[in-house]
């Protein structure tokens, strides 16, 4: 197998929040601290006052969030909406508490905000509130980006107090439904516009809202909404043999997303290069490859313009899987094999079988002897000195003496 290597560069998220109400710097707070503890990739994050955006301020960004009020105002308004288009990704949650429309002051006027159509009037929901469930749609976008246990964490205890109604027919452009309401009502929508996303959330983040920050499970449902927002792939990009990679999508991970996502579109062309020698230059606008060998690849644009994509292909699992083996097979492979013997070690272990003694058998018997003579001494010695010391015994001579 081979090394996955993946360029893991940073989301840049702007929060374009009303500092001037509590409930925008309690939201950024909470933001901000969730988004410290993402990773693959990491979250940067920087506060920008709705009043001073502009489209500069936005080209450094990959994903905003913003509160209604705030996008009610022009001309921030189309700001975001050519952020949006552009390839960014805005996450536009509600803050105003009040009775009539999101963004429409007191007076009643319409808001000239386009991303706003659709958002109606303010609904309550007394005592516990209500609770959130993600919609099977969602399975293909969201989803699969969170683990289920985390995201049933993230919903199982969320109460919802207050939400906007939406009518459809008046939006903007058609989206679809990620989360609804227990009461079947949408909750989080999902709208494309350009070479973007657009997420409304019918709620805001504020405890006002409900209680989701509260909840342990929003920091994945967080972070799985951002990477989604940032077209970002959750993980390191790698495949095996006869796997199809989507390189739109993978390179969607990487710095200047809008501008590959608008190359392609146009009928740019990519370039592979595979673990062996060569090039192969894909037909314009073509995004899905399959590799035929096992190895690192590198895709970059045929005008030859930075950066480039690197990931891996793995060899196909059945080549690491043992084959079974029968029971007559089985049992000859692990029958007992005398091990091999040579020279006179081999010798003298072959005359030790055939007599049956085993080896060293003369020191054993040579030091039985040696221990049986020693004894017969000691003994010999013992009954002399007791002879001597009797009464009237007359004394040993010694021969020598």
């Amino acid at each position: 197998h081979h090394l996955v290597l993946m360029p893991d560069a940073p989301l840049d998220l702007a929060l374009l929040l009303d500092r001037g109400r509590s409930t925008g710097s309690e939201v950024a707070l909470f933001i901000e601290q969730a988004a410290r503890l993402a990773s693959n990739p990491s979250i940067v994050t920087r506060r920008v006052s709705p009043d001073s955006a502009d489209g500069s301020v936005l080209a450094a960004a990959d994903i905003a969030i913003v509160d209604a009020s705030s996008a009610a105002r022009q001309p921030l308004g189309d700001v975001l909406r050519d952020f949006v288009e552009s390839g960014g990704g805005l996450l536009l949650t509600m803050q105003d508490t009040a009775d009539t429309n999101e963004g429409e002051p007191a007076s009643r006027r319409s808001n000239d905000s386009e991303l706003l159509r659709g958002i109606g009037e303010l609904r309550r929901f007394p005592g516990k509130g209500t609770g959130i469930r993600m919609s099977p749609v969602a399975a293909d976008q969201l989803l699969d980006r969170i683990d289920g246990a985390e995201l049933a964490a993230a919903l199982a205890g969320t109460r919802v107090f207050m939400a906007r109604d939406v009518k459809f027919d008046n939006m903007l452009r058609p989206g679809r439904i990620l989360a609804r309401l227990s009461d079947g009502e949408p909750w989080l929508i999902e709208q494309r516009l350009g070479r973007g996303r657009l997420l409304v959330m019918t709620t805001g983040l504020s405890s006002l809202w409900s209680n989701l920050v509260l909840e342990r499970g929003f920091l994945p449902l967080l972070h799985a909404t951002l990477r989604h927002l940032g077209s970002r792939p959750a993980t390191a990009l790698s495949t095996n043999l006869g796997g199809v990679v989507d390189l739109e999508r993978q390179l969607a991970g990487l710095p200047g997303a809008a501008d590959w996502r608008g190359y392609l579109a146009t009928g740019g062309s990519l370039i592979v290069e595979p673990p062996s020698s060569g090039e192969q230059r894909l037909p314009p606008g073509e995004h899905l490859y399959q590799p035929d060998s096992a190895g690192l690849y590198q895709v970059h644009r045929a005008d030859g313009r930075p950066p480039r994509l690197l990931f891996a292909v793995n060899p196909a699992p059945t080549e690491s899987l043992l084959q079974g083996a029968g029971e007559a097979s089985l049992r000859e492979r692990i029958q007992w094999r005398t091990a091999p013997q040579h020279g006179a070690t081999a010798a003298a272990n072959n005359d030790d079988q055939e007599t049956g003694a085993p080896p060293g058998w003369y020191l054993l018997g040579l030091a039985a002897i040696l221990l049986f003579l020693e004894a017969l001494l000691a003994n010999r010695l013992s009954r002399g000195r007791a002879r001597a010391a009797e009464p009237g015994a007359t004394p040993v001579q010694n021969p020598g003496g």
